[in-house]
Order: C-alpha cells, then structure tokens, then sequence
C-alpha cells in the first residue's frame, strides 16, 4: 500500500470525523492528494464503516469479556445466534479458534444482571459449555485498531443521557462520519447543539473513538486474533506498554482486565512471521514477569458495530 494511504487508514482509525482538511494539515500534505487517495480508500472499499466506540463505564455499565468451549457448537449454532442478536446486552459477539468457540461482549449495571444473562446463555447451549473464562474490563491502553500515533486517554466522568441524547447517540452509531447537519436531522438537534453534545461526550469520556472499519484482505491482514497475557506486577508496566503498543499496527484495541489474564489485546499480523515477532516483542518487553499466554483466532462476527438496545431503557 503506497505510504500516504497508509498514513490516511491510521489517522481516519483515530478519528473517522476529520475531514479531507484536517487529514491534510495533520498529514502535511496538498489537500487535493488527501482527498484523491481518501476517495480511492472509499471507491475500493478498503474502508468499509465509520465506527462510534464508546466508553460504558461512563453510563454506569461494567464491561464483561467472555469466552465459552462449546461442544457440538454447529448443532446450536442457530439458536445461539439468534439469543444473542435479541439478547440487549451483549456488544460483540464472535467465533474464535482453537480452544474457545465464542467470545462475547456483554454489559450490565450489576452482577447479578450478568449472572443471570450467562444462566441464560448456557440454558440455551443445553449443557455444551465445556470451559467458561470471564473477565471485567478495567481499562483501555490502546483504544485504536490500526495506528501509531500514541493518543490521550481521557479521564472518565458519569453521564446521564436524556431520549434526545440517545437518539443521537444511535445516530452516530449508524454512521460516525455522518455530517453535523444529518445528525441534527436525525435527533432533532440544532447543528451546534449536535457539536457541543458530541464535544462534551468525548471531553467526559463517554465517546473513546470514532474510527473505521477495514476489508482485512485488503491490508494485508492474514490473522486476526485476540492474545490474553499473563504478568506478574502488571500495573508496573501499564505506561510503557502504550509506547510498545503504538510502535506497529499489528498490535490493536488493548484493555487491562480483572480475571485470570491482566490483558487482553487485538493483534493484526500480515504473517505467521509477523505473528510471532508480534508475541515475542512483548514476552522480552515483559521479561522475567512475563507469565503466560492464550492465542485466539477471531474466525467470524456474528454481533458487532451497533450500540446495544440496552440503552435505549
């Protein structure tokens, strides 16, 4: 890929909303070769979505990380899919290979509401869970999926969100590049009530991104896994994990979490190679308080890019 395209996909996945102007300062580049080569990223599909990711810890929501064994998963298949696209909680939902079979995404005010979303999930696999490892997300390290340019975390603050806001909220998440001007329409905002809401969203935390999503082939990308370490002492290295992180684009979304692994991190390699030195970079940045390691392959999507309906409660 020619090397401003590349420099185009990094900084449209750390904010999806800049335009062709703002890409071409940030870039230093003629505005009008910015906008042929973001054209052309577009025509291709290359980049397929703009995505809104958001922070659920600012609505009072505690995120769980999910992985399940399932024995016979293709004889329920069907009916797994289908409790999870009406299941209101659940933000992401996918296959994975080789010792897990899922890897879910779901969200609750209380334990109790997740203990009770899980019975319900293992009632529908009929006895077929084989293993189960639940994780609470603590926080975010690297909150893109494809950059390099290390970015700020903001701060979190509570947020109560009226109807008006959620409608605007679910706008954005049906397109989060879409103009000021359709969202106002949408929501019934004014164009700058829509610029201040949104400014004031991501100043209180509850907006972590705006981003895109890409045609995987298309970048090159041969494995797309999710990679669970475990460190002794992991707090130590919670800042100079960030630089690692942002030195190449195969290392993705990072979160510290609460369970039996302290991370779990997104990796893009272009080869089992790529994938390897992936890993290795971090076992040696880790050191002797490098623990241990589960490699999961994403395989398939079965929920993901829409904010669940929980929200709109």
């Amino acid at each position: 890929m020619e090397k401003l395209r590349q420099e185009i996909l990094e900084a449209l996945s750390e904010n999806c909303r800049r335009s062709d102007t703002e890409l071409a300062k940030l870039l230093k580049k003629p505005r009008h070769m910015v906008a042929y080569h973001h054209g052309q990223l577009l025509k291709s599909n290359l980049i397929t979505g703009h995505k809104l990711v958001l922070n659920y810890n600012a609505l009072g929501y505690t995120e769980y990380l999910v992985y399940l064994k399932i024995f016979q998963y293709l004889k329920i298949k069907k009916e797994l899919v289908s409790f999870v696209e009406k299941q209101p909680n659940v933000v992401w939902a996918g296959e994975t290979f080789p010792k897990y079979t899922l890897r879910l995404v779901i969200i609750t005010k209380t334990p109790v509401e997740f203990e009770n979303i899980l019975n319900e999930f293992e009632f529908v696999c009929a006895g077929n869970v084989l293993e189960k490892q639940v994780f609470v997300r603590l926080g975010t390290i690297k909150k893109e999926s494809y950059s390099r340019r290390l970015s700020t975390i903001k701060n979190q603050t509570n947020v109560l969100l009226s109807k008006k806001d959620k409608v605007l909220l679910f706008a954005l998440s049906g397109d989060a590049s879409a103009s000021l001007l359709s969202l106002a329409k949408q929501s019934g905002f004014s164009i700058e009530g829509v610029r201040q809401k949104i400014k004031a969203w991501e100043l209180a935390g509850l907006i972590s991104l705006f981003t895109i999503s890409v045609d995987a082939k298309k970048v090159n990308t041969q494995f797309w896994c999710n990679l669970l370490i475990r460190v002794n002492n992991s707090k130590k290295y919670l800042l100079k994990l960030r630089q690692l992180l942002y030195s190449d684009v195969g290392y993705g979304r990072t979160f510290n979490t609460l369970g039996a692994f302290d991370f779990e991190m997104t990796l893009f390699a272009t080869s089992y190679d790529h994938l390897v030195e992936l890993v290795r970079k971090l076992e040696v940045f880790f050191g002797d308080d490098f623990g241990d390691f589960e490699l999961q392959i994403n395989t398939r999507k079965l929920s993901a890019g829409k904010l669940p309906k929980v929200l709109l409660d």
